[in-house]
C-alpha cells in the first residue's frame, strides 16, 4: 500500500512540477522576454527563418495551424502605435488580414504602409480581440 501511494504521489508531483515549469517559464512573458532578448541582441533569431515556416494568413486565421512560430508574406496596410508600447502592423494578403505586433523588448525598424514584406514571429490567439496574431514579431524583411 505504501509503495502504491508513493507512486501516485510521485506522478501527481511530476505533473504539478511540469505545470509550474510551463506557467512560470515558457508561458510567462517575464521569463521568456529576457531569454528572447538575449538572442535578439546577438542577432541569433532575427535572421533565422528556417524555424518559422511560411504559412498562409488564411490558414493562421482559421485556427488550423498548430505551430508555435510562423512567417507570413503580405502587404503592410497599417502601422499603429498602441497604448501598451507595442506597434501593430497589419498585414494583408489574398486570403485575409492579420495583426502582428512588435514589442518594446525587441525593437525593430518599422515597415512602411504599402511595403511587401515577409514577417516572422510567435503565433498566438489573442483572447481579448478574438483573433490570431504574430506577437511578438521576431523579424521582417522586404520581398519583391
Amino acid at each position: 500500500m505504501k509503495i502504491k501511494f508513493a507512486k501516485i504521489f510521485l506522478i501527481i508531483f511530476a505533473f504539478v512540477a511540469f505545470d509550474f515549469f510551463l506557467n512560470y517559464t515558457l508561458y510567462n512573458p517575464q521569463f521568456i522576454t529576457p531569454v528572447y532578448g538575449f538572442f535578439m541582441r546577438r542577432q541569433m533569431l532575427a535572421k533565422e527563418t528556417a524555424n518559422y515556416p511560411l504559412i498562409d494568413i488564411g490558414i493562421l486565421n482559421s485556427g488550423l495551424y498548430a505551430g508555435p512560430r510562423a512567417s507570413l508574406e503580405g502587404t503592410v496596410t497599417d502601422v499603429v502605435s498602441a497604448q501598451d508600447g507595442d506597434v501593430h502592423i497589419n498585414i494583408k494578403s489574398k486570403s485575409g488580414t492579420l495583426v502582428t505586433e512588435i514589442i518594446p523588448e525587441y525593437p525593430l525598424t518599422l515597415p512602411i504602409s504599402g511595403d511587401k514584406i515577409k514577417i516572422w514571429g510567435v503565433t498566438r490567439y489573442d483572447i481579448a480581440h478574438r483573433w490570431w496574431e504574430l506577437h511578438p514579431v521576431i523579424g521582417w524583411e522586404k520581398v519583391n
